[in-house]
């Protein structure tokens, strides 16, 4: 089949394949007069197994919620575990690739609003001999039940999760998740997974008649972008805003390798183009950041035993991100993701408006990722051995980096200030996290740019480099955003 240039399709096999990466960002979309649809996908992503682990079990007899769990690297990075609100009352919907069919094995069934859970389908052909896509023209009411573990991850994020019967705190671990596939897996297109730009304006304006009619606070989260703009996207978030949802949504992934300056003498590079619906003024965009070791005045790393995948005294279990972030630091161990979007728009559509408005952590986030390895997309998890070994199931928890896990952690802050006050509007909650964020440096030892040294899973250390287009307002700090709610 031949690819529409239109379409930024998500692998479903990444681990660290650099060449795919390029692959996906080098897509150009086509002048807006000569298309007619817009196809969105979940960003790509890039991710790691958890080899040092044994096969879950199907545990049973969770608590309502997981506000007690272990915190994590990420949660710290951005204070969510100072603040005593934890997201109680408030929803957030996870327009996504829904829930895996074993989700309890995962998450509490309190948290999941089963009754509001829905997914929304438009059939799409292509037609090889003319290399363009028919589509229904209209969405079919569905499960929100999906093949792709990627809305799974997400929802991890925001309400914690079970690792192996180990709980994990959450952001917001008393918020409830409202499972909205937009996403789907299209088995007569060789297994892609997308939407259409149907699918995610109905996932939008079904989210934005619910809040109304149910008189709830809603967030929409959505992980997930397109090249291009859509109008009738972007007439379904001004509609939800209206209603009084708070619309989120990930800057996207076309970052290059090693995160060279996009931006450093002001001329534009389309290759770090931002996704929409991220890209749109009225949306809370994320990009990535993560945990480095910061630059010292010589220009070496200045905290060396500090940072992602910092070495462990055992092979089993690793613990680093169980460490502690130091607060006190955070503006110089914080790094800008190489994969993160800058604020550019596509060259196609210079004349529309991007924003970058905050980072918050998307680089190696754990969490549960079953069924989209090698191959593997059956539920339950036993269905088929591991490349490792053929007779034990795969791994089930992933290490992924991508905006669209940043995008949660947005997400999950928001719920805490809505709980705090939830009659916060779209336009109050941005100008509240990007006036408490922790600006990151975008020049350092006389060079038009920043970078800091990441340590990668095999122990090396690397330069990630980022300019003033990369930072947004910085990285969120839930406390501080907190605290500046009157």
């Amino acid at each position: 089949m031949k690819i529409d240039r239109r379409r930024v399709l998500g692998s479903t096999s990444l681990l660290l394949i650099l060449v795919s990466l390029l692959i996906v960002t080098t897509t150009i979309a086509k002048p807006r007069e000569k298309q007619d649809r817009v196809l969105f996908s979940y960003p790509y992503e890039e991710y790691l197994p958890d080899e040092y682990s044994s096969e879950p079990q199907n545990f049973a007899g969770y608590p309502a919620d997981f506000s007690s769990g272990t915190i994590m690297w990420d949660l710290d990075l951005i204070d969510a575990e100072a603040v005593s609100y934890d997201g109680e009352g408030i929803y957030v919907a996870v327009l996504d690739t829904g829930l895996v069919a074993n989700w309890r094995d995962y998450f509490p069934e309190e948290r999941i609003a089963t009754e509001y859970g829905v997914g929304f389908y438009e059939g799409v052909t292509y037609n090889p001999a003319k290399d363009e896509y028919k589509y229904a023209g209209k969405t079919h009411k569905g499960s929100f039940l999906g093949k792709l573990a990627h809305g799974t991850h997400v929802t991890s994020t925001i309400i914690g999760y079970s690792y192996y019967g180990q709980y994990i705190r959450g952001v917001a671990p008393k918020a409830k998740i409202i499972p909205v596939k937009v996403l789907d897996t299209y088995e007569n297109l060789d297994g892609d997974v997308f939407g259409t730009d149907l699918m995610v304006a109905t996932g939008i304006n079904y989210v934005a008649d619910l809040a109304e009619s149910e008189g709830i606070e809603i967030i929409i989260s959505m992980s997930l972008g397109g090249p291009e703009p859509s109008q009738m996207i972007e007439d379904a978030i001004d509609y939800a805003i209206s209603k009084g949802v708070i619309v989120v949504a990930a800057a996207g992934n076309n970052g290059l390798p090693m995160g060279y300056p996009a931006n450093p003498t002001g001329a534009p590079a389309w290759e770090w183009i931002m996704d929409w619906p991220g890209g749109y003024p009225q949306v809370i965009s994320v990009g990535s950041c993560g945990w480095g070791t910061g630059v010292d005045d010589q220009g070496a790393p200045k905290y060396p035993g500090t940072g992602e995948w910092e070495p462990w005294s055992q092979p089993s279990p690793r613990t680093w991100w169980y460490q502690d972030v130091p607060e006190d630091i955070e503006d110089e161990i914080s790094y800008v993701s190489y994969f993160s979007s800058r604020e550019y728009a596509n060259p196609d559509f210079s004349p529309v408006t991007v924003q970058l408005d905050v980072l918050a952590p998307g680089s190696w986030v754990l969490g549960p990722y079953p069924g989209d390895t090698y191959g593997y997309q059956h539920i339950p998890w036993w269905a088929k051995g591991s490349p490792w070994n053929p007779h034990s199931p795969p791994p089930n928890y992933w290490f992924v980096g991508g905006t669209s896990m940043s995008t949660p952690h947005v997400s999950g802050v928001i719920a805490l200030m809505l709980q705090k006050d939830p009659s916060l509007t779209q336009a109050q909650v941005e100008a509240i996290l990007k006036g408490t964020a922790t600006p990151l440096p975008t020049s350092i030892l006389g060079y038009p740019f920043a970078y800091n040294y990441v340590r990668w899973p095999t122990g090396d250390f690397y330069a990630f480099l980022w300019a003033d287009d990369a930072t947004g307002s910085g990285v969120i700090q839930a406390d501080a955003a907190i605290t500046a709610i009157p």
